[in-house]
């Protein structure tokens, strides 16, 4: 079963039944045993399995596609040199069917880049210890003109006192930059975005919380997959960015959505001391 506190715990719950002398039903025992750690495991495994496998793909896609766009990206700079030689009514149709293909070539590669980007990172983390709170509180003060051109309003609450944990602050950084976006593209002009920390079982929980139209069950499972997005223009990347980050730094997320009343994401993260697998 699964109970909220105030995020999901997992319990699996074994009923003995008591007899009496007589063999008569005299009652019962319940033990209830909490599951969350083991099934974390099991999704951290089966996320860093989607991660390779991802990563895989995302390297076979570069090869295959980055070097024709290459060419054809040299082929459409000879074509524009031989066009400026050109007279002619014809030469402005010329020019501007090749302004139209130069553009798609470069979109194009902007895609297999984020592709890469999302699959894998460059470098391994470099750990330090860190106040998530205070990392928070950066990125929403970098944030604010954003949100306040948006006409949305910000609120935060953190819990008295926050432990420090095991990080890379420049990634942590950049899992709130999109994690608030995301949540800024959902909220309607004069709504707001509820922000806040909290220590729960060894771990610092960042909690993002908009008030936006909510995602549909149906959707909710698909978060995760490249280029799945609801959004106009969307890359269909920033959350598979998200979820490679706080995997790499043993955290966990946990989303819950209501349609029609908002989203929230929580990040989850070992404090230091506890460590995480």
């Amino acid at each position: 079963m699964t109970v909220e506190r105030p995020f999901p715990e997992h319990l699996s719950a074994t009923v003995v039944p008591i007899e009496d002398a007589e063999g008569r039903f005299d009652g019962a025992v319940f033990i209830f045993r909490v599951t969350t750690a083991d099934l974390r495991k099991q999704e951290r495994r089966a996320q860093l399995k989607r991660m390779q496998a991802f990563a895989f793909m995302a390297a076979g896609i570069a090869h295959e596609i980055g070097n024709p766009l290459n060419a054809l990206d040299i082929h459409l700079q000879l074509i524009e040199r031989r066009t400026r030689l050109l007279k002619g009514a014809g030469k402005k149709e010329l020019v501007e069917l090749l302004d139209v293909a130069k553009e798609e070539v470069k979109r194009l590669d902007g895609i297999v880049g984020k592709f890469l980007k999302a699959a894998r990172t460059e470098e391994p983390p470099s750990f330090a210890e860190a106040d998530l709170a205070a990392i928070l509180d950066r990125t929403l003060d970098f944030m604010e003109p954003e949100m306040r051109r948006a006409g949305i309003s910000v609120e935060r609450r953190h819990a008295p006192f926050v432990p420090p944990v095991l990080c890379d602050a420049d990634r942590i950084r950049q899992v709130f930059i999109n994690l608030l976006r995301n949540a800024a593209q959902a909220t309607p002009r004069g709504g707001s975005i509820k922000v806040g920390t909290g220590v729960e079982r060894g771990q610092v929980t960042v909690s993002v919380a908009d008030s936006g139209c909510g995602i549909p069950d149906d959707h909710l499972a698909r978060i995760f997959e490249p280029y799945f997005t609801t959004k106009d223009g969307g890359s269909g990347l920033g959350l598979v960015i998200v979820e490679r980050i706080v995997a790499e730094h043993g955290g966990d997320l946990i989303i819950s959505s209501t349609p029609g009343e908002g989203t929230t994401i929580a990040v989850r993260i070992s404090t230091c001391g506890s460590g995480f697998e």
